[in-house]
């Protein structure tokens, strides 16, 4: 009898979990006309998003087609995401702008990131970049997260990166250490004068 029970109220719980599941997927399902039709606006608004497409099943946006920079990928996702109903964002958008070789584009982002924030304490960043196949890696350490994202934000905007790999660590904070991080400069600084 229990054996019975048990097997029972299994099967039960089953049945209620299945239920939730249908009106969860029903649910996502119904706003599906109204989400594609305001991706299809939003994308349609901006010049650089006008080889963009938008597809919506389950309340899910996939997002196809072929910008000029990175950043114009992420800002595509970035504006759909921003719908209502929308439960995820598929960004499968290609960047095709200009071929740029592997060494000339590393050096072109090395160079930028070299002068990136100069006079905000830069000098305790070191963030270096590598490409393969046009992804950027940025890999080192900065001092804060306005300087990581900084350094993002170059590679993002950089013509020819076609993904970037956010290797970046942030030194931890703490006053103690931007006291020694001052003296240490001064202290450097006075050296080179003399």
């Amino acid at each position: 009898m229990k054996s019975i029970l048990r097997g029972l109220s299994s099967l039960l719980a089953m049945a209620a979990l299945s239920v939730g599941l249908a009106a969860q997927t029903a649910s996502a399902a119904r706003y599906d006309a109204d989400i594609q039709a305001r991706a299809s606006q939003q994308l349609a608004s901006k010049a650089q998003f006008h080889d963009l497409n938008a597809s919506v099943e389950d309340g899910i946006v996939t997002l196809t087609g072929s910008v000029d920079l990175y950043q114009e990928k992420l800002d595509a996702a970035k504006k759909v995401r921003k719908i209502g109903h929308v439960d995820g964002v598929r960004n499968l958008i290609a960047v095709q702008g200009k071929n740029v070789p592997d060494t000339e584009l590393a050096a072109q982002l090395d160079h930028k990131l070299y002068y990136d924030r100069i006079g905000y304490d830069n000098q305790f960043n070191y963030v270096t970049a590598s490409v393969k196949d046009g992804v950027a890696t940025l890999s080192g350490e900065a001092r804060t997260d306005v300087d990581r994202d900084s350094a993002l934000s170059l590679a993002n905007f950089m013509p020819g990166v076609r993904e970037v790999v956010n290797d970046i660590r942030v030194a931890p904070v703490s006053s103690f250490d931007d006291d020694i991080r001052r003296s240490e400069e001064r202290r450097v600084g006075k050296k080179c004068r003399s």
